[in-house]
């Protein structure tokens, strides 16, 4: 309607109960968050490369999302446009 483009910056991996981090397209890096041991502390964040398949997999630890994660990154690199930046 207004003729804006978008370029996702971040993307989930999982949602709700299953959701695990975000990856950040501009740098291929994955978020992993980690749940913290005690109610209300912080989480703890763990940056993975997102060509380091089997620690992410060790993190992630659901095929599933794993999968999901894989497949995602694949089209979203093959059909979205490079970020053009002059742009922003």
């Amino acid at each position: 309607e207004f003729g804006l483009e978008t370029w996702p910056v971040l993307w989930p991996i999982g949602d709700g109960d299953r959701f695990k981090g975000v990856l950040d397209r501009m740098t291929n890096v994955v978020h992993i968050y980690q749940k913290p041991s005690k109610r209300g502390g912080k989480a703890e964040v763990v940056l993975v490369p997102l060509d380091d398949e089997e620690k992410l997999k060790e993190l992630i630890a659901d095929e599933e999302l794993f999968d999901k994660l894989q497949e995602d990154s694949m089209i979203l690199e093959e059909l979205m446009p490079e970020l053009d930046m002059d742009r922003v």
